[in-house]
């Protein structure tokens, strides 16, 4: 008698019936992404995590290692999914042009810093001499 027949059998009669074995598998959804100690299932996840949605989705987009952009958007109906891929892309553009601007402005730093030294040192030094420190007097 194979196990299915014995659990019918066992219904049938209305004698006990064992309870069903534990799933190897979460029923809910994959875990999409973990935020702030939290895994993000749902979109009611994050609201577990404390934090609202915009904050959720800064903190997404500023990652260097962000989920995949089609799993990150299940989090929402979809209807909203392509609006969602085009927010997530315009946080990340803004992103990146704020830390390309920091880093524009760190080599212009940079620069002036070596064009006064040479300045004050009164000869002009080559990009070995700028490279490994040589002393141009």
């Amino acid at each position: 008698m194979t196990a299915l027949h014995h659990l019918q059998v066992r219904r049938a009669r209305r004698l006990p019936v064992p309870l069903p074995p534990k799933p190897k598998r979460p029923l809910g959804p994959p875990v999409v992404c973990g935020f702030r100690g939290v895994s993000i299932r749902v979109r009611a996840d994050i609201e577990k995590a404390g934090a609202t949605w915009n904050e959720f989705l800064d903190a997404l987009a500023g990652e260097e290692r962000m989920p995949p952009l089609h799993v990150v958007t299940t989090l929402v109906p979809g209807h909203e999914r392509s609006a969602l891929a085009e927010e997530i892309k315009r946080r990340r553009r803004r992103i990146r042009k704020a830390r390309s601007d920091v880093a524009a402005k760190v080599l212009a730093e940079i620069t002036a810093r070596w064009d006064a030294d040479v300045a004050a040192k009164g000869v002009q030094a080559t990009i070995f001499d700028r490279i490994f420190r040589r002393s141009t007097s």
